[in-house]
């Protein structure tokens, strides 16, 4: 392992590829300590409160070094922003759905005089058991190729560009395009398969 007082001088690559091959935490803890502040910046415009911001930054390097154990990260910055974004705006979204549902649970409970504690606790907790068609997509990218998953993921739920995902894995623009073309027709025979009617667009 190589000096705590040397750690400091390493590249942000180099740390994540000493991580990937050791898995000591003292890599991890390096990076996060170099960028925990930019992260909870992202999270904190998105989220307006600071304690949720705060809960957010752990699921997001979480994440991010789970990325990092399965594949090389050619752009280590970016990657992280991207996925800042996305986790902090699915925090939002789960904040929101649950605030609905509280607000749901208490018009069903203060308005019905037929109201039956039993009945309103099953329809809420149905309707939360219910998956939803972004989970069911997200199941069934999974199901793909990797290189195709991989595209995919990086272009809808990272937000990024052809260049972006080229540079991040070390492939021609041609490549990627022809990655993304062929995921999509494959998700949507997978889906049409496993799901009918979920996809109602091309």
């Amino acid at each position: 392992m190589i000096q705590n007082e040397n750690i400091t001088q390493l590249s942000d690559i180099e740390l994540l590829r000493l991580y990937k091959d050791t898995t000591l935490q003292v890599y991890t803890t390096e990076f996060y300590n170099r960028y925990a502040h930019l992260v909870y910046g992202v999270c904190l415009k998105q989220l307006d409160k600071k304690e949720d911001a705060k809960d957010c930054i752990p699921l997001i390097f979480e994440k991010f070094f789970r990325t990092a154990r399965k594949q090389d990260i050619h752009v280590p910055k970016n990657l992280l922003f991207v996925i800042s974004k996305n986790e902090a705006y699915s925090f939002w979204l789960k904040r929101e759905r649950k605030r609905k549902q509280e607000k749901n649970w208490k018009h069903h409970e203060s308005n019905a005089d037929h109201f039956s504690k039993n009945d309103g606790f099953q329809r809420l907790y149905h309707q939360e058991r219910i998956e939803e068609p972004e989970e069911v997509i997200r199941k069934s990218i999974n199901l793909l190729p990797e290189k195709q998953r991989e595209c995919i993921q990086l272009f809808y739920y990272h937000k990024m560009t052809y260049k972006q995902i080229a540079d991040e894995k070390n492939m021609p623009i041609s490549t990627v395009k022809s990655s993304l073309q062929n995921a999509k027709r494959n998700l949507r025979n997978i889906l049409n398969e496993k799901h009918p009617g979920i996809m109602n667009t091309d």
